[in-house]
């Protein structure tokens, strides 16, 4: 029994793998990660998907290229990735 349901989640998540797949082969680039970061939240049922880039090679600024705040996007901002030590 127990193998039949790991089975049938393993069906579930390659159905919708394959449904991001597809998906995301039809949008254009500038649409790209905001499909990818409603369907990640939608697939493993989070109220939150962020997809951010650093912008600097010491990884201390990040920029959002998608969020996903539950029932749309949010702003795509850039935001600090390190706190300074204040001495």
């Amino acid at each position: 029994m127990d193998n039949q349901v790991h089975a049938s989640q393993y069906q579930t998540l390659n159905g919708r793998v394959q449904q991001l797949v597809n998906q995301l082969a039809a949008v254009g680039s500038d649409e790209f990660f905001d499909v990818l970061t409603k369907e990640i939240a939608q697939t493993l049922k989070v109220k939150y998907c962020l997809v951010s880039q650093y912008l600097d090679t010491e990884h201390s600024r990040a920029s959002v290229l998608s969020f996903w705040a539950s029932d749309g996007y949010g702003p795509k901002i850039e935001y600090e990735t390190r706190s300074e030590e204040h001495t």
